[in-house]
C-alpha cells in the first residue's frame, strides 16, 4: 500500500521532484570547479546603455568592436545577440533625391556630375552601418553569429528551410535520439551569416516548473540539419575542431575531439555554474564602452574566447539559474563554454531510473520486514541515517562522478515507512496497558477464587473488587453473591451485584 501511496505522489504531484531539483541546485552549484581562464564577456551593461544611448546601437559600433579585437589577437569572437533586421541608412532617401538631380543635369555638367556621384557612393557606403560589420565580420574571421530557432515542437518543423550559411555550421548525421526538433525563428541576414566563421543556437530548456534553466539542447534538428548550440560552437571553434570530429558515443555522450561530452539522449547541455569568488564573477566581464574606447588593454584580448552580450536587463531578462542567482544570457553562455572545454557537465544515467525504482523497493522492504524486529530509538536512528546517507550519495555522485541519481524518492520513502511503523507501534502501545494492568490483576481474581472455595466470602469479595471488569470475573462475582445469598447475607449479595452493575456502566 505504501508503495502505491509513493508512486502515486511521485506520478501525480511535483513534490518529489521539486525536492530532487532543489538538492540538484544546491550540490552542483557548490562543486569545487575552476572557471575556464581563456573565456572573457564584453558586456552591454547599463553603464554602455547611458552613455550610448538606447539599443539597440548603430551596427557600425559592433564592426569597431570586432575590428579591435580581432587586431588584438581574440581566438574566438561570438557576438550573442539578434543580427536579423537591416539597421536603415536614414541618409539613403537624400542620396536617392541627388543622384535624381544629377540625372537631370545638364551634358556640360559631366564632370561635376561623376564627382558627385563618386561621393554620394563612397558615402553610402560609410552610413552603410550593416556593409560596415560585414566587412569587420568577414576580415576577422572568427566571429561566430546567433540562430534564433524556438523551443522543440515535434515533427510538425520538419518542412521549415535554413539558410545555406547556417547549414554551413551543421552536424553531421548522429543517428536518432540526439537531436531535438525545432522550428524555424529569425536568423541572421545574408550579408552577416556568409561572412560569420560559424552559426548556432541559443536555446534554452526545456525548463522545470520552477523556471530555473538547469540544461539547454546542444543540437536542434530542422531541415536536415543538426544545428549546433552556441556553447558547443564556441568550444568547437575555440579548439580549432570542425564538425567531423563530433561523434557520437554508446547513444548518451558525444566525443568532441580528445573531449567526452555526457549528453545523454537527446543530447542535452547540463552546465556547471560557478560561483563567484570573493565577490568577483568567475569570468571577467568589460563593459562595451570601455572597450570601445579603448580603454582596455589589449592584451587582454589575445588568445581569449570574446563573449559579447547583453547583461542589462532593459536589453534582456535575465534568466534563474541553480544556486538561487540570476545570469544574462551572455554570462550563462561563459558557464556552458567552460563547462563544454573542461568537462564540468552533469547528466542522467541510463540506469538511474532503474536505481531509483529499485531503491524503493529496498527501503519498503526494509520497513516492513526488519524496521519492526528492532526497538523503536534504534529503528528511528537507522532510518534516519540511511536516508540522510541516500541523499548524501545523491550529493557527493553528482559532485564526483557528474551524474544526477534520483534518491530523493527512496528517502523519502524510507521516512514514510518509519512513520507507519510509529503510528503502528503507538497503536500497540495504547492497547498495552490494559492488557498489562488485566495480567497483573489475575493472582487477585485467582486468589479471591480460592478464598471464596474456603468459605470466606468477605476476603473473597475484597480481592475480586480490585479486578478490571470483564466476562470471568462477572461470572465469579455472580457466584460469590449466590453464596452470600445462601447464607443469607443478602445486604452483602445486595453489594456484590451492585458492584457488578457499576462495572457494566
Amino acid at each position: 500500500m505504501l508503495a502505491l501511496v509513493m508512486a502515486a505522489l511521485y506520478f501525480g504531484t511535483d513534490a518529489v521532484q521539486s525536492l530532487d531539483r532543489h538538492l540538484y541546485d544546491a550540490a552542483s552549484s557548490r562543486a569545487a570547479h575552476v572557471p575556464l581562464d581563456e573565456i572573457v564577456v564584453v558586456a552591454m551593461d547599463e553603464a554602455s546603455l547611458d552613455r550610448m544611448g538606447a539599443w539597440p546601437w548603430p551596427r557600425d559600433t559592433s564592426a569597431q568592436l570586432v575590428d579591435r579585437l580581432s587586431s588584438a589577437g581574440a581566438k574566438t569572437i561570438v557576438l550573442a545577440t539578434p543580427l536579423d533586421a537591416p539597421q536603415s541608412n536614414l541618409a539613403q532617401p537624400f542620396f536617392q533625391k541627388i543622384r535624381g538631380l544629377l540625372r537631370t543635369a545638364p551634358p556640360e555638367a559631366a564632370v561635376l556630375k561623376e564627382q558627385v556621384g563618386r561621393a554620394l557612393d563612397e558615402a553610402d557606403a560609410a552610413l552603410d552601418a550593416d556593409a560596415r560589420l560585414a566587412i569587420s565580420l568577414r576580415n576577422a574571421g572568427n566571429v561566430l553569429l546567433l540562430t534564433q530557432l524556438l523551443a522543440p515542437s515535434g515533427a510538425a518543423a520538419g518542412g521549415r528551410t535554413l539558410p545555406s550559411y547556417v547549414h554551413r555550421s551543421a552536424l553531421p548525421d548522429l543517428g536518432a535520439g540526439f537531436v531535438l526538433p525545432a522550428s524555424a525563428g529569425a536568423q541572421p541576414l545574408a550579408l552577416f551569416g556568409q561572412a560569420a566563421a560559424g552559426i548556432g543556437h541559443m536555446q534554452t530548456g526545456p525548463e522545470g516548473v520552477d523556471g530555473i534553466v538547469r540544461q539547454a539542447p546542444l543540437l536542434l534538428g530542422l531541415d536536415g540539419a543538426a544545428v549546433p548550440s552556441l556553447a558547443l560552437l564556441t568550444a568547437m571553434h575555440s579548439l580549432h575542431l570542425g564538425a567531423a570530429q563530433v561523434k557520437p558515443v554508446d547513444g548518451h555522450a558525444l566525443r568532441l575531439g580528445g573531449l567526452l561530452l555526457p549528453s545523454g539522449s537527446p543530447a542535452l547541455l547540463r552546465p556547471q555554474i560557478y560561483a563567484n569568488h570573493d565577490g568577483a564573477p568567475p569570468f571577467p566581464v568589460f563593459s562595451f564602452q570601455d572597450v570601445l574606447q579603448g580603454k582596455v588593454p589589449a592584451a587582454q584580448w589575445r588568445d581569449k574566447i570574446v563573449l559579447v552580450g547583453a547583461t542589462a536587463p532593459r536589453i534582456q531578462p535575465l534568466l534563474r539559474v541553480p544556486g538561487g542567482g540570476q545570469l544574462a544570457p551572455v554570462e550563462l553562455l561563459a558557464h556552458q563554454v567552460s563547462s563544454i572545454r573542461q568537462g564540468h557537465l552533469y547528466t542522467e544515467p541510463a540506469w538511474g531510473g532503474a536505481v531509483m525504482w529499485g531503491g524503493l523497493v529496498a527501503v519498503l522492504f526494509f520497513g516492513a520486514v526488519v524496521l519492526p524486529h528492532w526497538r523503536v530509538p534504534q529503528g528511528v536512528a537507522a532510518s534516519v541515517v540511511l536516508a540522510v546517507a541516500l541523499l548524501a550519495l545523491q550529493w557527493v555522485w553528482l559532485q564526483q562522478r557528474g551524474q544526477w541519481l534520483h534518491l530523493m524518492l527512496p528517502a523519502l520513502g524510507l521516512l514514510a515507512g518509519l512513520v507507519v511503523h510509529l503510528v503502528l507501534r503507538r497503536a500497540e502501545w495504547s492497547r498495552a496497558p490494559r492488557s498489562m494492568d488485566q495480567g497483573a490483576q489475575e493472582p487477585d481474581r485467582m486468589m479471591g477464587l480460592a478464598l471464596q472455595g474456603q468459605g470466606q466470602l468477605d476476603m473473597a469479595f475484597e480481592r475480586l473488587r480490585r479486578v478490571p471488569s470483564s466476562p470471568e470475573l462477572h461470572a465469579n462475582l455472580m457466584h460469590l453473591a449466590q453464596d452470600f445469598e445462601q447464607k443469607h447475607q443478602y445486604t452483602k449479595a445486595r453489594m456484590v451485584y451492585e458492584h457488578i452493575l457499576r462495572q457494566n456502566k
